[in-house]
């Protein structure tokens, strides 16, 4: 393929970030996967009816877990192209403080952090399609809270600025692999 044809065919990376938005589920499972321990630890008068409420905690985690990849919702985010990138920083200068100074929050990038990232996810997105109140219902305001712990906000973020600064390598699937190698030795 001529270099014509590969730059045709280019596209910008893109990254899937998968976030539960009922993490309290979390909480539901490992609650069920304690009591699973406690009773698989219990001998039974009657093994049929210890086994039969063994099945039903083991049932219940594993609606549990269906219920919490029901409330998965996967973000999709796209690099900015390289020729943007500047003016979207730009649009977020650094805060400085009473002596002219960057602050030493925002002073390692360069851009003002507080209204960067959440900017930068929001012009990154691809999917799900979001307006102004899904915006604020996920990331919050001052007046509501937001559905998103600070470490989902930071798993979209990261996943943001990588996309965006850091080398696009090519993954790797441990299970592609292994079942390539499975197949090989067959």
């Amino acid at each position: 393929m001529s270099i014509k044809d590969k730059i045709k065919r280019a596209r910008l990376a893109e990254r899937d970030v998968p976030l539960c938005l009922d993490g309290a589920l979390v909480a539901e499972i490992e609650a069920a996967d304690r009591e699973l321990q406690r009773l698989s630890q219990q001998p039974s008068a009657d093994s049929l009816d210890g086994g039969g409420e063994l099945r039903e905690v083991a049932e219940r985690i594993e609606a549990l877990r269906s219920a919490m990849a029901d409330s998965t919702v996967e973000f999709r985010l796209r690099a900015i192209p390289g020729n943007r990138w500047q003016a979207f920083l730009d649009q977020h200068p650094p805060r400085r403080d009473g002596d002219g100074n960057v602050v030493a929050r925002d002073r390692a990038l360069g851009v003002n952090i507080d209204e960067f990232f959440p900017a930068l996810v929001r012009r990154c997105l691809v999917s799900p399609v979001l307006d102004d109140e899904d915006w604020t219902a996920l990331f919050g305001s001052d007046e509501v809270d937001g559905a998103l712990s600070d470490r989902q906000c930071d798993q979209l973020f990261d996943v943001a600025w990588a996309i965006n600064r850091k080398e696009v390598d090519v993954p790797f699937s441990l299970a592609a692999s292994r079942i390539l190698r499975t197949s090989e030795s067959e």
